[in-house]
């Protein structure tokens, strides 16, 4: 069994989230390919990414709940299988409907890694080093983006787009059997609560949803999640397509938003030792909003790949410094519903994303 607290335990929590975001890097290079051979336009192939969020928004709101009445190891093992299914279910779509709605069976099963991943962290951690201990995880899932693209570009030049989602399956297998054979259950039984699931389930989100400070917090980590989501939306049509960069070296690209995100972490666990929370969080929010306009002039300028890249990065570094920061503050008053809670937050920042990525999608089809 893999101890916790332990450097292979924090590697299994950050594969347990990075698994559902390269579901998405992975394929990234792939989607103007994609476009191609469905005869279907952006808005319709970035459809499957936005597809994809709302249904991990959905997933976390039943499966937090249910990780906390049963466990986290079982509900850990189910979505990994359906995950893996629905990746190779997606290997024979045969259009761009059938392959959305493969995306949406495993966003269900991939939101199962994301949330409970957090649940399990609260689980094991004390509340006091929260923070730290998501930038550090945050630093190892910021590998996987990094990677990821190169991963899916050369599946895509050696054996198709399709291969990609195959790789995927075996990654959700893998990972079903790590978590089988090698994951303690870190939910006490005795913790649980009671077996009137659905009674106890609105009496937890009413809870949260009524408390301003885990709003304000989930908000704030939503909106910010929501920009980089937007740019990744979008990243392969401008990157690929505008500018014309081969689908093999847009990995090299893309590696700067990473980069940027593991930069930003942990400058943030840096500077937590001298500055507050709070304090951390107004920074990364300004860090954003300037890059944000930084970026809106220089593409009114029309300016190139590297002139758009630059605040592109500073805006990820201000996502890095914020998500670590946020995350700890919503878990922080509710180890007793951490499964809720983090479902909650997970599912405002996945729908805020995928809204905020279709409306891009949508004004650019115009």
């Amino acid at each position: 069994m893999i101890r916790p607290r332990s450097l292979p335990f924090l590697v299994l929590l950050a594969a347990l989230v990075a698994l559902g975001g390269m579901a998405i890097d992975m394929y990234l290079p792939a989607l103007p390919t994609i476009g191609a051979e469905f005869a279907a336009g952006p808005d319709r192939v970035q459809l499957t990414m936005s597809v994809y969020l709302l249904g991990s928004a959905a997933g976390q709101i039943v499966i937090g709940p249910l990780s906390d009445r049963f466990g986290r190891r079982p509900v850990l093992i189910g979505g990994f299988l359906l995950f893996a299914a629905a990746s190779l279910g997606a290997t024979s779509a045969g259009s761009i409907d059938a392959l959305i709605a493969w995306r949406l069976l495993q966003s269900l099963g991939a939101s199962a890694g994301g949330v409970l991943a957090v649940a399990i962290m609260r689980d094991s951690y004390p509340v006091d080093g929260a923070a730290r201990t998501v930038a550090h995880l945050s630093t190892i899932i910021g590998l996987s983006p990094a990677v990821a693209p190169f991963i899916g570009g050369a599946l895509l030049t050696v054996s198709g787009w399709r291969s990609i989602f195959g790789a995927l399956a075996a990654a959700g297998l893998a990972l079903a059997a790590i978590v089988a054979f090698g994951l303690g259950e870190t939910r006490p039984a005795g913790a649980r609560p009671p077996a009137t699931m659905l009674a106890q389930l609105l009496h937890s989100y009413a809870t949260l949803l009524r408390e301003r400070r885990f709003l304000a917090y989930a908000l704030c980590v939503s909106f910010a999640f929501a920009g980089l989501f937007t740019f990744v939306a979008g990243s392969s049509y401008a990157v690929i397509e505008h500018w014309g960069v081969p689908p093999a070296r847009f990995g090299t690209i893309f590696a700067v938003l990473p980069v940027a995100f593991m930069a930003g972490a942990q400058l943030g666990a840096l500077l937590g030792r001298w500055l507050s929370i709070t304090a951390l969080l107004s920074i990364g929010v300004l860090v954003c909003c300037i890059a944000g306009l930084a970026l809106a002039a220089l593409y009114l300028l029309d300016g190139g790949l590297v002139a758009f890249m630059l605040p592109v990065a500073a805006y990820i570094l201000g996502v890095g410094i914020i998500l670590p920061q946020g995350i700890a503050c919503v878990m922080a008053d509710h180890p007793q519903m951490a499964g809720a809670a983090s479902a909650v937050a997970g599912c405002a920042q996945l729908t805020i994303s995928a809204a905020s990525a279709a409306t891009a999608a949508e004004m650019v089809s115009w």
